[in-house]
């Protein structure tokens, strides 16, 4: 099969859409099948691309993008039909729905070949609630061949809006990338953690989305107690500079112990840096699977995690992990506190638990499996 793969983001971008995007159109190919993948850019000019060969089997098609939505429908559309008369793929993926999920549908169903509509994070919540444009989210479920939901919470808003069935196909992580071991004794030195102080975690982009005013408060309160450092991993997410300036504003001794590494690209830094955590907190008020979930849990450290989107399919409060409803994200800290200041094997127990939850159905090897099943019923 040739697939034609469509994405909002693909590395050097970041995000986890870059990640399961990357992760997904090498597993295809991988499996025998020829990918090409079409992903925006915002490191390009606008109506700009370019084409690498990161990969066997693999080509990638970089756009800088329009932000005005007719320039970048019709100027994507027609490079669209120019690569299909040159390739002719015989089905097309949308890796999200916002922009490349409804240029998937339409130019699947204008070259007569089927299309997977593959539903990520928060894009689904974003056209259904207004001001979000219900009538194109609706018209894209209905006409795409097949609808993969990255979370059981996706899979039943589908059915609630169409009646049609979602295929439930979650992320999936590297165990043997992302596995249990020491705290790496360069990093403890680095970041002078000698003292053995609690070290929380968090990875991501830092945006409104990811619950940092949560992560931040948690913080605070477990801080007063006892000695305690939060590493965060990773950027701020562009245009929401502002509404973090209290990650820069804050008492001296209290913002002296945020440890901020910047993007680690390199899953290998970032497994290491999350051995050093001995908790990792999730406080997303949205999400659809976020990866930094599963790595870590990946890696035998414990997470607390909001009970948001595809979070509760992975964590199950008080076995593998703790879940605290969105509501009560303002209570992140007490449950922090509950771990720290309980007994060791308590948290060991939650850690190997997180670890055994992963192996059993979250790993490259059952992903390629239930992508295997995807393609051939096309």
């Amino acid at each position: 099969m040739r697939l034609l793969f469509l994405s909002e983001r693909f590395p050097p971008e970041i995000g986890g859409l870059a990640t399961s995007a990357w992760r997904i159109g090498r597993a295809v190919a991988a499996a025998g099948h020829d990918v090409h993948v079409l992903a925006l850019s915002s490191q390009l000019p606008a109506g700009q691309g370019e084409m690498v060969l990161p990969e066997h089997r693999l080509v990638l098609h970089r756009y800088g993008f329009h932000e005005e939505p007719a320039l970048l429908y019709e100027d994507l559309a027609d490079r669209l039909r120019w690569l299909h008369r040159r390739h002719r793929f015989d089905a097309v993926w949308g890796h999200s729905l916002h922009r490349v999920g409804f240029l998937a549908v339409w130019m699947a169903r204008e070259w007569g070949v089927p299309s997977l509509l593959a539903l990520r994070g928060d894009d689904f919540d974003n056209p259904f609630f207004p001001p979000g444009d219900f009538a194109r989210l609706e018209w894209c479920l209905r006409q795409a061949t097949r609808v993969l939901a990255v979370s059981r919470d996706i899979e039943a808003k589908v059915k609630a809006v169409t009646g049609r069935d979602a295929l439930y196909l979650p992320n999936a992580v590297d165990t043997e990338t992302f596995a249990p071991g020491p705290p790496p004794a360069d990093l403890v030195l680095r970041y002078g953690l000698d003292a053995d102080p609690v070290v929380l975690g968090f990875s991501g982009e830092l945006r409104k989305s990811k619950g940092m005013t949560a992560l931040i408060e948690a913080f605070r309160q477990v801080w007063a107690v006892r000695a305690t450092r939060l590493l965060i991993l990773g950027e701020i997410a562009p245009g929401e500079l502002t509404d973090f300036l209290h990650l820069t504003n804050l008492p001296a001794a209290l913002g002296d112990d945020i440890l901020r590494t910047g993007n680690r690209p390199d899953p290998e830094e970032v497994a290491r840096h999350l051995r050093l955590c001995k908790l990792v907190l999730v406080p997303s008020l949205k999400e659809g699977m976020p990866n930094t979930l599963l790595e870590a849990m990946a890696c035998g450290v414990p997470v607390v995690a909001s009970a948001v989107g595809g979070i509760p399919d992975v964590v199950r409060d008080g076995e593998n992990g703790v879940l605290v409803p969105r509501t009560q994200l303002h209570h992140l800290g007490d449950r922090v506190l509950e771990l720290v200041q309980g007994p060791a094997d308590r948290l060991r127990a939650l850690g190997e638990a997180g670890r055994a939850t992963v192996l059993d159905g979250f790993t490259l090897a059952r992903e390629a499996q239930r992508l295997g099943a995807v393609l051939a019923g096309l």
